[in-house]
């Protein structure tokens, strides 16, 4: 038994915590030249805008984009002026490995905030006090002033890969940031008259250089998705689906579900220490930021594994995306007559009687939140008991609740 103990835990410790060590760096650079190509889009696409020439965006666009070239001819001059001082950076670029045509980026997008002016205009419009070429003129004039008051806002871009590239799967929440205030103030300006007519009252607008952040009441159209993390991306070319390949409903569900509660297991340090205090001696391995340990009971016949990672996405593409093959795959959990449960978010797998383990049992239990995965897991004979030390380190890491007493 102890020899297929050894195999048993290889198995897990080659598969999982040297799993990041193995492709780290194709990793790393093909996630550099996403970002590098997101980037370059991004740089295209604000060039072309900026510039108004909207018949161009398309190119950097999956789906139609939302900004039509003639949609507010009119104001060609006040959009020239205003798309020119445009600013953005890029916040973060997040690609995403479980689907690899999909991604998004994080920019800060700045405007020239001409909200005040356009109600001053709906104000005159009331009273008939002035022109639309005066109202061309002055809205001119505030966007044209360096000390004019702006508005930014952080937005989430999803990106998608065609043949033609990376592009912006659409570019609503850009159009709804933008053309809030524009579309306003066409409203405001269309319905003025081009001749002079003597005004009644006079209306000036005291630009400011205060900067704010406030988020647009323009509800996008109806395709603009709300902004939310990376999901699956449905186009004509590319269709989702929802079902698994091979299907096995005898198997149980095997994917954990954090979330359902706050974190309650240990976090690693404290893990390590309950683990020493109890005379287990630690392997430690630290790679990218990420830290994990691994030990054996004094007997050899169980293990202990934790692995913390610096975030959930690094979690989620080098360890959990792994999980279920790991556990149904490498080590033959499906050969056994297989029963789970939960405590918490700790899913609890027994695989009894496992063929590829000469009738052995094997009970896993497996946890993982927002960055830690620990997995405990036990090899033993037929009608053999685990000893009281299994139930209460897996007690005192926090991974469930046996309800013993521990002094």
């Amino acid at each position: 038994m102890r020899k297929r103990l050894s195999t048993f835990i290889s198995l897990l410790l080659v598969m999982s915590l040297m799993f990041t060590l193995a492709s780290c760096k194709d990793k790393e650079k093909k996630n550099d030249a996403i970002k590098e190509a997101i980037t370059e889009t991004l740089d295209t696409y604000f060039k072309h805008l900026s510039q108004n020439k909207i018949s161009k965006l398309a190119k950097c666009v999956h789906q139609e984009s939302y900004f039509e070239e003639d949609e507010y001819k009119d104001l060609s001059d006040i959009l020239d002026k205003y798309f020119s001082r445009i600013e953005y950076e890029i916040v973060e670029i997040s690609p995403n490995s479980a689907k690899p045509k999909n991604a998004t980026a994080a920019i800060e997008l700045t405007r020239i905030d001409i909200s005040k002016a356009t109600d001053s205009f709906i104000s005159a419009l009331d009273e008939s006090s002035i022109t639309s070429g005066d109202a061309k003129k002055e809205i001119l004039e505030i966007i044209s002033d360096k000390k004019v008051k702006t508005v930014s806002d952080e937005l989430t871009i999803k990106f998608y890969e065609d043949e033609e590239g990376w592009q912006l799967l659409d570019d609503s929440k850009i159009y709804d940031f933008l053309m809030s205030d524009i579309i306003d103030l066409d409203t405001a300006i269309s319905g003025l008259s081009e001749t002079t007519v003597p005004p009644t009252t006079e209306s000036t607008t005291e630009p400011t250089t205060e900067t704010t952040k406030e988020t647009t009441a323009t509800e996008a159209p109806s395709s603009s998705s709300e902004e939310s993390s990376v999901s699956d991306v449905t186009t004509s070319d590319e269709p989702t689906t929802t079902t698994n390949d091979d299907p096995d409903e005898s198997l149980p569900e095997t994917k954990p579900h954090p979330g359902l509660v706050k974190k309650h297991i240990v976090d690693m340090e404290t893990a390590m220490k309950i683990l020493k205090d109890r005379g287990y001696e630690i392997d430690t391995e630290s790679d990218m930021d990420e830290d994990g340990f691994f030990t054996e009971s004094n007997d050899k016949d169980f293990f202990v594994m934790y692995i913390q990672c610096p975030d959930s996405e690094t979690l989620q593409e080098d360890y959990i995306s792994e999980l279920d093959d790991l556990i149904f795959g490498d080590l033959y959990m499906h050969m056994g007559k297989v029963t789970d449960q939960w405590d918490k978010n700790t899913h609890n797998i027994y695989s009894e009687n496992n063929a590829a383990y000469n009738g052995s049992s094997v009970d896993l239990y497996v946890y993982y939140d927002e960055d830690a995965l620990a997995i405990v897991g036990i090899e033993q004979l037929p009608q053999a008991d685990p000893s009281e030390d299994f139930y209460i380190i897996i007690e005192e890491l926090g991974l469930w609740d046996f309800g013993i007493s521990i002094d």
